[in-house]
């Protein structure tokens, strides 16, 4: 063989050992993306229940339905605030009960002390900040306190 032949061979050795080399960072990168996309995936879904219910809660508040919005609230507040207490301190606050949609900016669920959702109400008067407290009665979120402006239930 030619002494052209031998460099040729190394030169298609260094190549092949360069793409498995690249072929190996690829993968690398790849698995920690697919790692931390799921598990960022994970944490937004264990936020989302929470972030409905609390909407959920403000649309029937809005719709006037203060019965249903009494059951979504906490067994703890109801122990303590009777459906009757619930709506006189709704009606203390104007802006929840005229609010038209909200948005929660702020999301904090911590397992086994419940979630923090925080936010604003949009309304004919403006915005104005909330943050509800929320724990997990079953499986199920539910309002355990809420406070809208200067006011709280």
């Amino acid at each position: 063989m030619s002494e052209g032949s031998e460099g040729s061979s190394t030169w298609k050795y260094i190549g092949i050992g360069c793409g498995i080399v690249a072929l190996l960072g690829l993968c690398t990168f790849g698995g920690c993306a697919l790692f931390c996309g799921g598990a960022i995936g994970a944490g937004m879904a264990a936020m989302e229940p929470p972030a409905e219910a609390t909407r959920v809660f403000f649309g029937h508040v809005r719709g006037g339905d203060l019965a249903t919005a009494y059951t979504d609230t906490a067994s703890s507040y109801q122990a303590s605030h009777s459906q009757a207490e619930f709506e006189a301190a709704v009606s203390t606050m104007p802006e929840l009960a005229s609010s038209t949609d909200q948005t929660i900016s702020n999301r904090n669920v911590q397992a086994g002390l419940g979630a923090t959702m925080s936010g604003t109400l949009q309304g004919p008067s403006g915005n104005t900040p909330f943050s509800a407290h929320l724990v997990d009665e079953g499986g199920t979120w539910h309002i355990d306190s809420l406070t809208v402006g200067a006011g709280s239930l």
